[in-house]
């Protein structure tokens, strides 16, 4: 099963009755993650959360350092209008998620791409 199917399987439980979910990707937050190739200590300072873009909000949930795919609770519920990028290249972009920095791979910039596109200007 691939990764975007597991998490969207994993955040069924903290969806709305009927709420369908359009993206899914994972984020970091706290220092920069290109820092983790000087020590590997950033990994202690990060938070890790498995965002989730439905058809009526974007989903902010707490992920554990060792089951960073694995959500545990929903921290923040955003309104659907909420633009999370733009996202530039590189190997981590910088979000406009609230709560400080939130940094999110090159693997999921399409996800957060998709996102914003469907949000319009």
């Amino acid at each position: 099963m691939a990764l975007r199917d597991k998490l969207k399987e994993r955040v069924q439980p903290f969806l709305e009755p009927g709420e369908q979910v359009q993206q899914v990707f994972l984020a970091q937050s706290g220092p920069n993650p290109n820092l983790v190739f000087l020590s590997y200590l950033v990994m202690f300072f990060s938070s890790y959360s498995v965002i989730a873009v439905t058809d009526r909000a974007v989903l902010v949930c707490k992920a554990s350092l060792w089951g960073q795919a694995k959500p545990k609770s929903v921290t923040e519920r955003l309104p659907r209008q909420t633009h999370i990028g733009p996202v530039e290249g590189g190997l981590w972009s910088r979000t406009n998620l609230p709560g400080g920095k939130t940094w999110v791979h090159r693997r999921f910039y399409h996800d957060v791409q998709a996102a914003d596109a469907a949000v319009g200007s």
